[in-house]
Protein backbone atom coordinates (compact mmCIF):
# COMPACT_ATOMS: atom_id res chain seq x y z
CA UNK A 1 0.00 0.00 0.00
CA UNK A 2 1.27 3.38 -0.89
CA UNK A 3 0.84 6.11 1.10
CA UNK A 4 0.28 8.22 -1.78
CA UNK A 5 -3.69 7.16 -1.47
CA UNK A 6 -3.92 6.64 -4.50
CA UNK A 7 -7.45 4.97 -4.82
CA UNK A 8 -8.51 1.43 -5.75
CA UNK A 9 -11.44 1.07 -7.98
CA UNK A 10 -12.95 -1.15 -5.85
CA UNK A 11 -13.72 -0.87 -1.98
CA UNK A 12 -12.62 -3.91 -0.59
CA UNK A 13 -10.43 -4.96 2.25
CA UNK A 14 -7.89 -7.79 2.36
CA UNK A 15 -8.64 -9.99 5.42
CA UNK A 16 -11.26 -7.44 6.86
CA UNK A 17 -11.93 -8.78 10.68
CA UNK A 18 -7.98 -7.76 10.59
CA UNK A 19 -7.84 -4.69 8.99
CA UNK A 20 -10.67 -4.00 11.57
CA UNK A 21 -8.83 -5.42 14.27
CA UNK A 22 -5.92 -3.31 13.44
CA UNK A 23 -7.42 0.08 12.79
CA UNK A 24 -9.70 -0.13 15.81
CA UNK A 25 -7.45 -0.37 18.21
CA UNK A 26 -4.80 2.14 16.56
CA UNK A 27 -8.03 4.54 16.67
CA UNK A 28 -8.96 3.83 20.23
CA UNK A 29 -5.32 5.19 21.15
CA UNK A 30 -6.10 8.73 19.64
CA UNK A 31 -9.94 8.75 20.04
CA UNK A 32 -10.07 10.26 23.46
CA UNK A 33 -8.02 13.50 22.54
CA UNK A 34 -10.07 15.09 19.83
CA UNK A 35 -7.22 16.98 18.05
CA UNK A 36 -6.84 19.56 15.47
CA UNK A 37 -4.01 18.70 14.48
CA UNK A 38 -4.58 16.37 11.41
CA UNK A 39 -6.35 19.41 9.84
CA UNK A 40 -3.64 21.89 10.89
CA UNK A 41 -1.49 19.38 9.07
CA UNK A 42 -3.99 19.83 5.66
CA UNK A 43 -3.61 23.48 5.97
CA UNK A 44 0.20 23.09 5.56
CA UNK A 45 -0.18 20.41 2.39
CA UNK A 46 -3.54 22.79 1.08
CA UNK A 47 -3.05 26.52 2.73
CA UNK A 48 -6.54 27.09 -0.10
CA UNK A 49 -8.74 24.80 2.46
CA UNK A 50 -8.70 27.35 5.29
CA UNK A 51 -10.67 29.12 2.69
CA UNK A 52 -14.00 26.46 3.70
CA UNK A 53 -13.62 27.68 7.15
CA UNK A 54 -13.82 31.63 5.87
CA UNK A 55 -10.11 32.08 6.71
CA UNK A 56 -7.81 33.43 3.81
CA UNK A 57 -5.05 30.97 2.81
CA UNK A 58 -2.45 33.15 4.64
CA UNK A 59 -4.15 33.05 7.77
CA UNK A 60 -2.02 31.58 10.68
CA UNK A 61 -4.10 27.95 11.40
CA UNK A 62 -3.18 27.88 15.35
CA UNK A 63 -3.94 31.44 16.66
CA UNK A 64 -6.66 32.15 14.08
CA UNK A 65 -8.69 28.75 12.99
CA UNK A 66 -8.53 26.72 15.95
CA UNK A 67 -10.13 29.46 18.32
CA UNK A 68 -13.59 29.19 15.71
CA UNK A 69 -16.17 27.34 16.97
CA UNK A 70 -16.95 26.25 13.31
CA UNK A 71 -13.40 24.34 13.31
CA UNK A 72 -13.47 23.01 16.31
CA UNK A 73 -16.85 21.50 15.88
CA UNK A 74 -15.60 20.02 11.98
CA UNK A 75 -12.49 19.26 13.83
CA UNK A 76 -14.54 17.43 16.33
CA UNK A 77 -17.32 15.73 13.93
CA UNK A 78 -14.12 14.72 11.56
CA UNK A 79 -12.62 12.04 14.48
CA UNK A 80 -16.37 11.14 14.96
CA UNK A 81 -17.35 10.30 11.85
CA UNK A 82 -13.98 8.00 11.28
CA UNK A 83 -14.86 6.59 14.61
CA UNK A 84 -18.52 5.50 13.09
CA UNK A 85 -17.25 4.36 9.83
CA UNK A 86 -14.76 1.93 11.48
CA UNK A 87 -18.05 0.64 13.31
CA UNK A 88 -19.52 -0.04 9.83
CA UNK A 89 -16.34 -1.85 8.34
CA UNK A 90 -17.61 -5.48 7.16
CA UNK A 91 -21.19 -6.73 7.39
CA UNK A 92 -22.45 -3.03 6.88
CA UNK A 93 -19.79 -2.14 4.35
CA UNK A 94 -23.04 -1.18 1.49
CA UNK A 95 -24.23 1.27 4.31
CA UNK A 96 -21.11 2.48 4.91
CA UNK A 97 -20.08 3.10 0.81
CA UNK A 98 -23.73 5.07 0.76
CA UNK A 99 -22.94 7.45 3.70
CA UNK A 100 -19.73 7.91 2.32
CA UNK A 101 -20.61 9.16 -0.89
CA UNK A 102 -23.71 10.75 0.52
CA UNK A 103 -21.25 13.04 2.69
CA UNK A 104 -19.14 13.41 -0.76
CA UNK A 105 -21.74 15.35 -2.37
CA UNK A 106 -21.99 17.46 0.99
CA UNK A 107 -18.48 18.86 0.72
CA UNK A 108 -18.84 19.50 -3.04
CA UNK A 109 -21.50 22.46 -1.17
CA UNK A 110 -18.35 23.28 1.37
CA UNK A 111 -15.87 24.06 -1.18
CA UNK A 112 -14.15 20.80 -0.70
CA UNK A 113 -11.81 19.93 -4.03
CA UNK A 114 -11.10 16.13 -4.64
CA UNK A 115 -7.44 16.87 -4.20
CA UNK A 116 -7.75 17.39 -0.62
CA UNK A 117 -8.89 14.18 0.28
CA UNK A 118 -5.32 12.43 -0.44
CA UNK A 119 -3.57 15.37 1.30
CA UNK A 120 -5.95 14.81 4.61
CA UNK A 121 -5.19 10.91 4.61
CA UNK A 122 -1.42 12.43 4.85
CA UNK A 123 -2.26 14.40 7.61
CA UNK A 124 -4.36 12.11 9.58
CA UNK A 125 -1.65 9.31 9.18
CA UNK A 126 0.86 12.23 10.27
CA UNK A 127 -0.98 12.73 13.54
CA UNK A 128 -1.80 9.19 14.36
CA UNK A 129 1.93 8.60 13.70
CA UNK A 130 3.03 11.73 16.91
CA UNK A 131 0.42 10.48 18.97
CA UNK A 132 0.89 6.79 18.94
CA UNK A 133 4.61 7.11 18.69
CA UNK A 134 6.03 3.28 18.55
CA UNK A 135 2.65 2.07 18.79
CA UNK A 136 1.74 3.18 14.98
CA UNK A 137 3.82 0.46 13.36
CA UNK A 138 4.57 0.00 9.26
CA UNK A 139 1.74 -2.54 9.40
CA UNK A 140 -1.04 -0.13 11.09
CA UNK A 141 -0.01 2.65 8.70
CA UNK A 142 -0.52 0.35 5.67
CA UNK A 143 -3.79 -0.80 6.97
CA UNK A 144 -4.57 2.94 7.74
CA UNK A 145 -3.71 3.90 4.16
CA UNK A 146 -6.14 1.21 2.61
CA UNK A 147 -8.89 2.04 4.69
CA UNK A 148 -8.78 5.89 4.26
CA UNK A 149 -7.85 5.42 0.57
CA UNK A 150 -11.03 3.02 0.17
CA UNK A 151 -13.28 5.72 2.44
CA UNK A 152 -12.03 8.59 0.18
CA UNK A 153 -12.62 7.14 -3.20
CA UNK A 154 -16.37 6.93 -2.69
CA UNK A 155 -16.39 10.98 -1.40
CA UNK A 156 -14.33 11.78 -4.39
CA UNK A 157 -16.29 9.72 -6.52
CA UNK A 158 -19.52 11.05 -5.74
CA UNK A 159 -17.85 14.75 -6.23
CA UNK A 160 -16.99 13.47 -9.22
CA UNK A 161 -20.49 12.64 -10.05
CA UNK A 162 -22.15 15.41 -8.55
CA UNK A 163 -20.03 17.90 -11.33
Amino acid sequence: MNENFRHREEKTFSGCPHVSRIIVHSFVGILSSIDPRPSFRLFELEPDSKVIFGFSASADVESELSKTPRFVKHAKYFILMIDKALGMLGPDIDLLTEIMLDLGVKHVSYGVKPEYFPSMGRALIHSMQEQLGSRFTEETKDTWVEVYGALSYDMIRAQKMKH
